[in-house]
């Protein structure tokens, strides 16, 4: 079990396990700095969604960066275990929930509007795409919110119901794109 480190904020240079679970991919932290830094404060006492969670970097480094609150949303045991762990013995249990299920089913089973959704859906298969059709058709992203989501670079981006993409950047075989909500 390999471990990741939270980059910056209150709880940086903490270290996450990574779980194995098959297909896990964690974000890497280079991906991770270009995401928080162009963010920049707008996470600040929001609530954010950490989608496809697995070690739960995402939301974690938007609680060290100041979020209010996360949520995480991830199926495997292995990682939610590991999630679970880590909330409970950093002191987060009052800013975190982990929902158990598919994340793709979250967007329009969820009564929450969030300010930020952070999603690192696996490159291979369709949950990405189901994801952001999902999305789409939900309100549980408040306008003028943010999705950040990171891709496989050589997946090619389509139009997103709703949102107007910012910026998308490559980062060896990774893209992420930032994108916000306009309706």
């Amino acid at each position: 079990m390999g471990r990741i480190r939270i980059v910056a904020g209150s709880l940086k240079g903490r270290r996450l396990p990574v779980p194995e679970v098959p297909g896990l991919r964690p974000t890497p932290e280079r991906v991770r700095e270009a995401l928080f830094s162009r963010l920049g404060d707008r996470l600040h006492g929001g609530r954010v969604v950490d989608a496809f969670a697995g070690t739960g970097s995402l939301g974690l480094e938007a609680l060290s960066r100041g979020a209010d609150r996360a949520i995480f949303l991830e199926r495997h045991p292995a990682a939610l275990e590991a999630l679970h762990g880590i909330v409970d013995a950093w002191g987060l249990a009052a800013r975190a929930t982990i929902v158990p299920g598919d994340a793709v089913l979250w967007p329009r089973r969820t009564t929450e509007v969030v300010d930020a959704i952070l999603a690192d859906p696996p490159y291979e298969g369709p949950e990405g795409t189901r994801f952001l059709e999902a999305l789409g058709g939900s309100p549980c992203l408040r306008i003028g919110g943010i999705l950040g989501c990171e891709r496989a670079a050589k997946a090619e981006i389509g139009a997103l119901q709703g949102f107007r993409l910012e910026k998308s950047s490559r980062y060896g075989d990774s893209a992420l794109d930032l994108w916000i909500r306009e309706t």
